[in-house]
């Protein structure tokens, strides 16, 4: 009997440590998290009020919340480093961050209302986001808070690029920082509705190098911005097969090229480059392709070849025809554009995706990133 005594006493012994050292762990965790939350506060401080607001509360503390319990609940000290990196960095750039801000806020709001459709043009110019939308909200029932949020963030993205209707040659390069399982192709799609409605004229997605994950992507594209199933194109006598934002009652059939579909060998190919003669500039032509040496060489040479002009360096440039560019996978080979030295070797991958950007006149690029700081 005595035996089970102090069996029983030292299990409940044991289970009081358990529960005051995973309290003591817990407190300790919070303490911790004082410390990344101390260092963002003082680096907003560096803010002039109208931005604290603004840049803090809605990028800079999300982040960080979203570092720590990426970090891991039971690992304190993981969490202390982390967050305290992801801080420190913040406060370290915060003066030229608030440079930046300050000369967005002074120098450059005409520039970037000008790439906004105006009021009196947004009913009639605004199709593709209506008809998305109106898809998410009815036919996938999309909560209309996370709608809301989606136009918005969309909205801010598309005001750092630059007017398609601007002239002379302009370059936009910029990341999305977005968690993983947070909506990524959704906003990207909604900002390709918004940049063919703007006036881009060609929309090319990249993804990662696995047809798999080309094809998701080319569904999820035919479904929310097309409107068709690209493996049915239109032809002389037969209807095109409308599906996703397409069959809505009432929907518009918008004009819209794709040249990849979702079929399993309808990437971007050699074929396709050499018969593509397509009406380009009268409508918004869309291609989703593998982040791919020979593809993107492919798409280039096309455009080039199709649209290009001989300039006095001899290279072959768009002139006319903006382009955006979003790369669905940024977390893998970005053009590396802070490579100053047009003569150092880049990897070849690198090396065509900034080929293709300087293809053309007017060109903006977004790529979609899960580690902003890997891929900067």
């Amino acid at each position: 009997m005595s035996g089970c005594v102090w069996a029983v006493l030292a299990f409940i012994s044991g289970l009081g440590i358990t529960v005051s050292g995973n309290m003591m762990s817990e407190e300790v965790r919070d303490r911790l998290d004082h410390i990344p939350h101390a260092i963002l506060k003082l680096a907003a401080r560096r803010l002039d009020s109208g931005q604290r607001s603004t840049v803090y509360e809605d990028e800079w503390l999300p982040e960080l919340i979203y570092i720590l319990k990426d970090a891991g609940a039971r690992r304190p000290i993981t969490r202390l480093i982390t967050g305290t990196h992801f801080a420190l960095g913040i406060l370290a750039s915060t003066r030229r961050i608030a440079r930046h801000l300050h000369r967005s806020a002074s120098g450059q709001p005409a520039l970037a209302a000008a790439t906004m459709l105006p009021p009196a043009k947004a009913e009639s110019q605004g199709q593709f986001w209506n008809r998305y939308r109106r898809y998410l909200e009815d036919a996938k029932l999309m909560p209309l808070p996370t709608l809301r949020h989606l136009d918005d963030a969309t909205d801010r993205v598309l005001r750092l690029l630059d007017s398609p209707d601007r002239d002379g040659m302009w370059r936009r390069y910029g990341f999305v920082a977005a968690p993983l399982q947070s909506g990524t192709t959704g906003n990207y799609i909604g900002l390709a509705c918004k940049a063919a409605d703007a006036g881009y004229k060609l929309i090319v997605v990249l993804t990662g190098n696995l047809n798999l994950l080309r094809i998701q992507t080319q569904m999820r594209v035919d479904e929310g911005f097309l409107g068709f199933d690209t493996q049915y194109p239109q032809r002389p006598g037969r209807e095109q097969f409308h599906i996703g934002a397409g069959c809505l009652p009432g929907a518009p059939r918008l004009k819209v090229i794709s040249l990849t579909t979702s079929g399993e060998h309808s990437d971007f190919g050699r074929q396709m480059a050499s018969s593509a003669h397509i009406p380009v500039g009268d409508y918004p032509v869309v291609l989703v392709i593998k982040k791919n040496l020979r593809i993107l060489q492919y798409v280039r040479k096309w455009i080039a070849e199709l649209e290009g002009r001989t300039v006095p360096s001899g290279k072959k440039i768009v002139r006319g025809f903006p382009a955006l560019v979003i790369d669905a996978d940024a977390d893998n080979t970005v053009p590396d554009v802070a490579t100053a030295n047009e003569e150092a070797e880049l990897p070849r991958t690198n090396a065509a995706i900034r080929h293709l950007l300087d293809s053309f006149e007017k060109c903006a690029y977004v790529g979609y990133t899960r580690t902003p700081f890997t891929s900067i």
